[in-house]
């Protein structure tokens, strides 16, 4: 299992700290303000100079009495070189003054860092999106990884038949659902692997095809909101899904556009498939082709209306061409059968 993880994963998370440096910038500019704030902006020019004169010594000045000029002035000179000591010293010894700051007024900010400090440690130790993924096929297809192939293998029994196929999964794509982390990814299966026959498939044989939708919780907890893992596609084991486009269908709706079919006698049929979540699956809402059988001279080719965000489901825009002679046609999904019908279109 362990090696089957390590084969498998491919992302890292990397965190680096820069508290350290951010601390020691903090410390010379509070420093720097309180130093100002108390004592005032030095002037343009420098400190004034004092002209040399014969000091009146005083030698029974009484207990109470006021001090004179030159010593206020000389406290204040004395507190500005302090101030200057300790700033060249705290971006010296930015650790020292941190922690003489827990009782400072800054104490809250230092703690809140820290407090960030722990939260980017937590999170590194948070499973990546690839082990979710990983998690997610050793579900759906079992603990059949094989690393030289890099896929699951899985295997469907109808009648006497037994078809395997080598399920490879895509690049995840994480997005933000309602304010909810979901990530997408599919599973494609490897066609006619060379050198190895248990992946080699008939004219007839369909492709597979798996999608996922998994919400991923502020914890690192994961569960399946969407899931299919055995949908058939194409010929010859190729689904046509392998570089499907994967695209956001709504307002909240994300899955992946890709073409499918083969060709049997001479005759080409293409359909295009728009494969997206409905009730806790995945499935195929297109009813447009490409090519169709009977008519190789029509092509249609299609893409998204996204002119409007808000919409549920996006149209379809559908570009008929035949001859030479094009017409645009517009689809709407038709929520009751949940499909894209090329019926149902609007010139």
């Amino acid at each position: 299992m362990n090696e089957d993880h390590n084969d498998n994963s491919n992302w890292r998370r990397q965190a680096q700290d820069r508290l350290h440096d951010l601390q020691l910038l903090r410390d010379m500019r509070a420093i720097n303000e309180r130093t100002q704030r108390e004592l005032g902006p030095l002037p343009l020019d420098g400190l004034p100079g004092e002209p040399r004169r014969k000091p009146n010594i005083q030698q029974d000045r009484p207990p109470h009495e006021p001090e004179s000029v030159e010593d206020e002035k000389m406290k204040i000179s004395h507190a500005a070189a302090a101030a200057a000591v300790i700033s060249v010293a705290g971006t010296l010894s930015g650790c020292d003054l941190a922690s003489d700051r827990t009782h400072d007024a800054r104490g809250a900010e230092v703690i809140a860092d820290q407090s960030a400090s722990a939260a980017t440690a937590k999170e590194a130790d948070l499973p990546s999106f690839d082990e979710i993924v990983r998690q997610v096929m050793e579900r759906q297809y079992g603990s059949s990884f094989k690393p030289e192939l890099q896929c699951w293998k899985h295997t469907i029994a109808a009648d006497s038949d037994i078809t395997n196929y080598c399920m490879k999964p895509s690049e995840p794509h994480v997005v933000d659902v309602d304010g909810n982390r979901r990530l997408y990814f599919m599973a494609y299966s490897e066609a006619n692997i060379p050198g190895n026959d248990e992946y080699w498939y008939s004219h007839s044989s369909a492709g597979l095809m798996g999608a996922f939708e998994v919400k991923i919780e502020s914890d690192g907890q994961w569960s399946l909101e969407s899931a299919s893992n055995e949908m058939e596609f194409g010929s010859i084991g190729d689904c046509g899904c392998k570089n499907a486009q994967f695209v956001r269908l709504g307002e909240n709706h994300y899955g992946w556009m890709f073409a499918s079919g083969g060709t049997w006698q001479g005759s080409t049929s293409v359909v295009h498939n728009i494969v997206a979540p409905r009730n806790g699956r995945f499935e195929d809402v297109s009813r447009i082709p490409m090519v169709e059988e009977d008519d190789q001279t029509t092509r249609y080719d299609i893409q998204l209306d996204e002119s409007n965000p808000e919409t549920l489901m996006f149209p379809v825009i559908v570009v008929k061409s035949k001859n030479g002679h094009t017409e645009r046609l517009l689809i709407q999904f038709d929520l009751a059968e949940g499909t894209y019908s090329l019926n149902d279109t609007k010139q």
